[in-house]
This record gives C-alpha cells, structure tokens and sequence, in this order.
C-alpha cells in the first residue's frame, strides 16, 4: 500500500488530506479572485487551478484526483487538490475557498452532491466556479441539472470524458 501512496498523483504526500474547520492553506484562501479560474501569471496563462474533491470514500478521491490531473498539462498550470469527506464539509470549505473546480461523488447521506451544488448555486454569494458530480444511476442526471451542476457522470466514470468536459468547462470559465 506504501508504494501506491508514493507513486499518487496527488504528490509525494500521496493521501488527500480532508478539510477540516480551520483556515485552508490554499495562498489564494478566502479571497475573490478577478480572473474566475486560476491564478493567473503576468502573461496570463494560468499558473493553478484549485480543486476540491467531496467524496467519503478516500479511494473515490483518489481515482477522481487521477482523472482530473489529467487536464493539467492542456490547461497549462498547476492542480492544487483539497478534499471534503462529506457534502457539508464540501459546501464549508467551498464557500469559504472558492476553489475553481468541485468534484462531487453523489453521497448518500443530508448534504450530498446534489445539496452540496444546489446550496451553492442559490447562496447569496453564488459559487460560480465548475461542479461536477459523479452519480451513482444515470436516473439521477434530472438530480444534478437541477442542482445547478455543470456536468455529472454515471460511475464508473470514463477518465478521459471526464477530463476532456472539465478542460472545456474550465476553458468556458476562463474565456468568460
């Protein structure tokens, strides 16, 4: 299990660290940023992206990590990863980080992905970054567009679409 850890794409930590009440350690915490995703450099290329992953399973965080890394040499800059093992954990942590990206595992519990979303669309101070939520049925694809997600994926979720989706999302955020 130790070589697996350190061979993680999440960095020579390997595991996620969940998030808990505390400030988050992210440089841009907290602060509402003028480009709406990533940091951006002088140039303008973007230098990071900040994603949160909600999940309880610390493997689904994993494997959804695994995906979204993909895009970050398309998008030319760094992935930062943060993770939530639960939908309130994710909505505290999103609202009070703003991070680009949320991935979303559709949790079963009060505050699932599709809580997490919806609450953080109708917030007075509206998340506007990309969501995206991996569903357990595709018969909860209505669940997901009405909680304002952005896009959603029935599990197991093909890597590469959900990658090539989240570039093109991030994309649109950007150009906007």
């Amino acid at each position: 299990m130790r070589e697996a850890l350190a061979a993680s794409p999440l960095g020579e930590a390997g595991a996620l660290e969940d998030l808990r009440p505390e400030p988050s350690l992210w440089s841009t915490c907290g602060q509402r940023r003028a480009d709406p995703c990533g940091v951006r450099s002088r140039n303008g290329s973007i230098q990071a992206v900040d994603v949160l992953l909600v999940s309880p399973d610390p493997a689904s965080r994993e494997l959804m990590a695994l995906a979204v890394r993909s895009v970050e040499r398309a998008i030319g800059g760094e992935l930062r990863f943060r993770a939530a093992a639960n939908g309130e954990l994710g909505i505290r942590a999103a609202m009070r980080d703003r991070p680009d990206v949320v991935v979303a595992d559709e949790i079963a519990s009060r505050a699932g992905a599709f809580a997490l979303a919806k609450q953080l669309r109708d917030d007075a101070d509206p998340y506007t970054g990309v969501i995206v939520i991996l569903l357990e049925r595709k018969h909860d694809a209505w669940l997901a567009r009405w909680s304002g997600a952005d896009a959603w994926f029935v599990k197991p979720a093909d890597p590469f679409e959900l990658a090539d989706r989240l570039l093109e999302l991030v994309s649109e955020k950007e150009s906007a």
